[in-house]
């Protein structure tokens, strides 16, 4: 990686405000006091090689989304590791990895989101798949993952998920949120709302969507392959 970016020093800095979630380029430009111009010649580099991207704007008016690292180990290293070398060598495993907990988890959530991207975009024909930021209420609030698929003969659906690798399971909130922002987001038909969680769903939210086939309940057995996916369209022959 080194070898590739050059002068690395400078990029590195980069990546590491990104893992800090300094995700815009003024965020970046201002923290490491360095000019607009050399940032977005250092961000189109390593946009080019694959170590950083942004989600393409998906459905009615999104906002630019956040700069992310592409590569899980990078993304690790800068999140969770890096500012951890000393003490990682010095003190007690069990106390360097309570101390870590939080940043482990904000790492794991942000990857789980591009896993989901990923199964999305394995398991349909999709044409293309971003991300929506808007604001519900006047807060912000996004749609992680928003897809616009296609069967065979050209129908197209609108994806649109929610994705929390969280401690608990997720219930109704959650869906009542989701289906918030696809509505400010101007999709209220030809969709498929979908829940994506790396701890399971509630017992009522499975029950109420068992008889009524939305929204798709992702778990890891999804994700991973090990049960099949929602179809787009259950009812066509």
């Amino acid at each position: 990686m080194e070898l590739e970016l050059s002068p690395f020093p400078v990029h590195s800095a980069m990546m590491d405000c990104i893992a800090r979630d300094m995700t815009r380029q003024a965020e970046i430009v201002n923290a490491l006091g360095i000019s607009k111009g050399l940032c977005s010649t250092h961000l189109a580099k390593m946009r080019d090689l694959g170590f950083v991207d942004s989600p393409e704007p998906m459905l009615r008016n999104s906002k630019k989304a956040a700069l992310i690292i592409e590569d899980g180990l990078i993304a690790f290293w800068y999140g969770v590791v890096k500012d951890r070398r000393s003490e990682i060598e010095t003190d007690s495993p069990e106390r360097v990895l309570s101390r870590a907990v939080p940043a482990i988890s904000a790492f794991l959530d942000r990857r789980f989101e591009l896993m989901v991207k990923d199964y999305v975009v394995r398991e349909y024909h999709i044409r293309r798949i971003g991300k929506w930021i808007g604001a519900v209420d006047g807060e912000q609030t996004d749609i992680d993952v928003a897809a616009e698929a296609c069967d065979d003969r050209d129908s197209t659906v609108t994806l649109v998920f929610e994705c929390k690798f969280a401690k608990s399971p997720m219930g109704f909130q959650t869906l009542n949120r989701l289906e918030s922002a696809a509505k400010a987001a101007g999709c209220t038909h030809d969709r498929r709302l979908a829940l994506a969680s790396g701890s399971g769903f509630s017992g009522e939210l499975e029950e109420w969507t068992e008889d009524r086939g939305e929204p798709w309940l992702v778990g890891l057995e999804k994700i991973f392959g090990l049960k099949s996916p929602d179809e787009l369209w259950p009812d066509k022959k």
